[in-house]
């Protein structure tokens, strides 16, 4: 024990000294003048010339070929000029469209068509940033090697050595140079090419913002009325150049920016690509696993959580795969975006369909019909007339569809037994309410209310589908995942599994409602200006004293805290020693806990200083704070910290592990958690004990299971001295190994200890696995008493014999005659 406490000892003077280290090597401590000093370089000696000279061309042929633009680059310089051209004519078409009187439609359209614009010149500019910056580290490698070179050319000079040595030195020097001017050639170009683009993006984020303004004017209310009754109005051609044409785009146009967005996604397309095939390796292990451990009648329930992955594995990689497509192309051409909408509410049509009823299933098919009737307004355009009417179309099939699938409405409401038919069904009536409001506005001339009724009553239920879906599929991977963890475990813990389900399921719950109220507000353009607002109430900036900061500020720290906290207890419930994932590394016990506490507790302090970074805390200013810190650490709170060191030292010494059992001061149990200050033990009695880590490093301890877990069984019994001594350790052996939980690679042993004052005294030792050892030893010992009974053996108990020489006057002796 002493080398444990001068190990003890050393950590804890280490830790005091941690904050002033880190404080001292942050900001507090001055370096000297030779620590800032650049190193200066120097010439190449002769003797070394040749290999050098080797090392700097094989230099210049590996890194030539980098600084070269790529085919990508020189193509985005050969498009800059068709791009320009196409947004300046696209400008005007713009300017003169929001003249006019367009609907709200068309308004989306053309914003989501000039966002791809400013997505593709934004990717272009990455592109060209990040072969800029690479250039200029290899700029900055060539520079410090041509200054060596040429105080190489000008020692070799000085030395007067040989003419084709000189020559050799001076063409180095000569590529160098080349090859620095090269690259600041590129670099110009690229730079002033770069320039351009940022021009013509301001153009396009000054035309978005026109047509947020444009759409956000006092034509585009609720209740404005844009157009006079319908009855009122005759068919009549509109002027040229407000509705009809604008917007048109001609096939090679189209296929142009899908072609050039492909290649700007590209990355994101290759490292979707590998996604796709470790998920499909991931989910292929999940059925294997999960029909391994409940079987395969339990996975293919239908009320199941893992019911989805079991039953259409395939269908759940298409869905996840598609669904992360869709999210890394957000900003990217529309009509891509629509056609992997369509492919996702496609496969969450066909994940649903076992759970909704009937003819209902009939009105969840609908849903693609409506989507198509949607999406024919983006892509044509109609003259005012004809938009209305084919509004007014959409809402009576809308409703007639609603009404043909659901009635009656009251039978079909009972016939509901899933969750989404009994939510989809109390949707009818405001379906039919929605279909009224677009129909009537509609006729009356309140396009914009029309409009508005009959997207929440189309994209609502569309998005509530794929919402549902997404809730489903995670929700079987996941719970698949930690069922197949837990019941591949020894001792899975089936209270603990049931409580992570109910809360894995609440958080998906609740995260997809979230963002399907974000996509409810994008349906009903009002996610852009909640957007906005929060955003200008979280920069607003708030003074107290000399204290400045901002409701993000604040926000932020809560939430990384927050995520920070979140994430360490995901991380090490993921790696842990029992149900994580590094058990498939075979390390040895306690490594998993040891590297799961380090992560843990790693993602916490980072979490703290991000967090703190976020409130504009300079750290810097508790330099004097941190001296006294560790000062009052030194002095009042060196128990603390010592329990803190010492949980290290059995985190990473490892003597006792979670699940151990240990006697420690009197006291024996099952280690049940080994915490930085302090573990908890469970006594055999129930009690949940909180040990301070000192006392388990400082104290003898003795861990019965550290090694193995088994344990010698000692059964101490007396005979009368008629018995046979030999038949007596023949019957206690035959007992010992007549149990088959009796460890039988170490035989047990049955000896004669001693003629007693009353008995002829025997032992009787065997082994068994420590949790049955109290159990093991009744067994054994009811087994002998039984033998003994059976072979005419008696058990004698002491006897004594008692001589009174004085009784009391008045006793009577026993007529027997004892005393």
């Amino acid at each position: 024990m002493q080398t444990t406490d001068s190990r003890l000892n050393v950590l804890l003077s280490i830790l005091l000294f941690l904050p002033l280290l880190a404080f001292s090597f942050q900001t507090g401590g001055t370096p000297s003048q030779d620590s800032l000093a650049v190193k200066k370089p120097e010439p190449i000696s002769v003797d070394r010339l040749v290999a050098e000279m080797e090392d700097l061309r094989s230099l210049i042929n590996l890194n030539s070929k980098k600084i070269i633009p790529s085919a990508r680059l020189q193509r985005i310089d050969s498009l800059y000029p068709i791009y320009k051209e196409l947004i300046s004519n696209e400008e005007t078409k713009a300017r003169e469209f929001m003249v006019s009187n367009p609907n709200q439609q068309k308004i989306n359209y053309l914003i989501k068509r000039w966002e791809e614009y400013q997505v593709q010149l934004t990717g272009w500019e990455t592109e060209i940033t990040s072969y800029v910056e690479r250039n200029l580290r290899l700029l900055e490698v060539f520079q410090s090697e041509s200054e060596v070179w040429n105080l190489t050319y000008e020692r070799a000079v000085e030395n007067q050595v040989p003419t084709e040595l000189l020559s050799n030195v001076s063409s180095a020097t000569d590529n160098l140079n080349t090859i620095e001017k090269q690259i600041k050639d590129y670099n110009f170009g690229f730079l002033r090419l770069q320039t351009r683009i940022n021009r013509l993006r301001q153009t396009v984020v000054e035309i978005v913002q026109a047509l947020y303004d444009k759409r956000g004017s006092e034509t585009y209310d609720l209740l404005y009325h844009r157009h006079p009754p319908i009855w009122q109005v005759t068919p009549k051609a509109e002027p040229a150049g407000q509705e009809t044409g604008i917007g048109q785009e001609s096939l090679a146009d189209n296929g142009m920016r899908i072609s050039e967005l492909f290649q700007t996604y590209r990355e994101k397309l290759y490292l979707l690509l590998i996604f796709g095939l470790v998920l499909g390796f991931f989910i292929r292990y999940l059925k294997r696993q999960l029909v391994r451990t409940i079987g395969q009648e339990a996975a293919g329930k239908t009320t199941a959580e893992s019911y989805l992955l079991f039953r259409s594995p395939a269908l759940v990689i298409a869905f996840i795969l598609i669904f992360t497509g869709m999210l890394q192309l957000l900003g990217g051409a529309r009509f891509l975006e629509d056609i992997l909408i369509l492919t996702l509410l496609f496969l969450s049509i066909l994940l649903i369909n076992y759970q909704i009823p009937g003819r209902f299933k009939g009105l969840i098919y609908s849903s693609i019909l409506f989507f198509a009737l949607d999406s024919v307004k983006t892509y044509l355009w109609f003259e005012s007339l004809h938009y209305r009417i084919y509004m007014l179309t959409e809402a009576l099939i809308l409703a007639g569809v609603v009404f043909y699938f659901t009635r009656p409405y009251l039978k079909t409401r009972e016939q509901m037994i899933s969750s989404i038919g009994r939510f989809m069904i109390r949707l009818v009536p405001l379906a039919y309410l929605l279909s009224a409001v677009s129909i009537i506005s509609n006729i009356l001339g309140y396009s914009n209310l029309s409009d508005l009724a009959l997207k929440i009553s189309t994209k609502s239920g569309i998005s509530a589908i794929i919402a549902y879906a997404i809730f489903l599929v995670f929700q079987s991977v996941i719970v698949s995942w930690l069922e197949q963890r837990f019941l591949n475990s020894a001792n899975p813990d089936l209270s603990q599994m049931e409580f992570l389900k109910k809360r894995i399921i609440l958080f998906l719950r609740y995260g997809v409602l979230f963002f399907f109220l974000l996509g409810f507000l994008n349906v009903i353009d009002e996610l852009r200006n909640m957007m906005e607002f929060l955003s200008s109430l979280l920069t607003e900036p708030f003074v107290v004293g000399n204290l400045k900061f901002t409701l993000g500020s604040i926000f932020m720290f809560v939430l990384i805290l927050l995520l920070s906290y979140v994430v360490s207890r995901l991380v090490a419930f993921l790696i842990g020693d029992q149900y994580g994932l590094l058990p498939f590394f075979k390390l040895p016990k306690g490594i998993p806990a040891a590297i799961s506490l380090v992560l843990r507790y790693s993602i916490m302090v980072f979490g703290v200083v991000i967090a703190l970074s976020y409130l504009n805390v300079d750290l810097s200013e508790f330099n004097l704070m941190a001296g006294a810190l560790g000062l009052g650490i030194g002095f009042g709170l060196q128990t603390v910290i010592a329990n803190f060191v010492s949980g290290l030292i059995l985190v990473f010494e490892r003597p006792i592990l979670p699940g151990d059992t240990i006697e420690v001061n009197n006291l024996m149990g099952k280690v049940s958690k080994i915490g930085v200050r302090a573990s908890s033990i469970s006594t055999y009695d129930g009690a949940e004990v909180v040990v301070p880590n000192m006392n388990l490093v400082s104290n003898d301890l003795i861990n019965w299971t550290l090694s193995d877990s088994i344990k010698r069984v000692e059964i101490l019994v007396g005979t009368t001295y008629d018995a046979d001594p030999n038949q007596v350790l023949a019957i206690l052996k035959e007992c010992a190994t007549g149990f088959d939980y009796v460890i039988k690679e170490r035989e047990p042993v049955a000896l004669f200890t001693a003629f007693g004052e009353s008995s002829l005294d025997f032992r009787l030792l065997f082994w068994v696995p420590f949790e049955i050892g109290l159990m093991a030893k009744s067994d054994v010992s009811v087994s002998i008493y039984n033998a003994f009974r059976e072979a005419g053996i008696e058990i004698p108990f002491p006897q004594r014999d008692v001589h009174i020489k004085n009784l009391p006057p008045g006793t009577v002796p026993p007529k027997d005659g004892t005393t």
